[in-house]
């Protein structure tokens, strides 16, 4: 006697009706399968994308250290060069003054 689920239902089903539910879960499987896959490559690429973007901003990190040094070096020579000129403390550089094409070339 077969059994029954939620008031009467049964469990038993007929070999086609099985193998069209296996055929739809086969077809699921395959569904998922594909969009995991895309959602792997698209990941690989985002993060080779993101690795890109880390070095392009530890580049300009040093880049503006670099700068940040010259100009404290330059604004340091500077003052020392008014005051003994002028013997008054020294006005501190515009940032135009410290950011300029020519203050960085030595």
């Amino acid at each position: 006697m077969p059994r029954s689920l939620d008031g009467g239902v049964s469990l038993r089903c007929s070999r086609a009706e099985q193998d069209s539910r296996l055929e739809d879960i086969c077809a699921t499987v395959g569904a998922l399968k594909r969009t995991s896959l895309a959602i792997n490559e698209e990941l690989s690429m985002q993060t080779g994308l993101m690795d890109s973007f880390g070095r392009d901003v530890e580049r300009t990190h040093a880049q503006l250290r670099k700068v940040e040094q010259k100009s404290a070096h330059l604004a340091g020579t500077r003052s020392q060069t008014l005051q003994s000129d002028t013997g008054a403390p020294p006005e501190k550089p515009t940032w135009a003054e410290a950011t300029s094409d020519n203050c960085c070339v030595q």
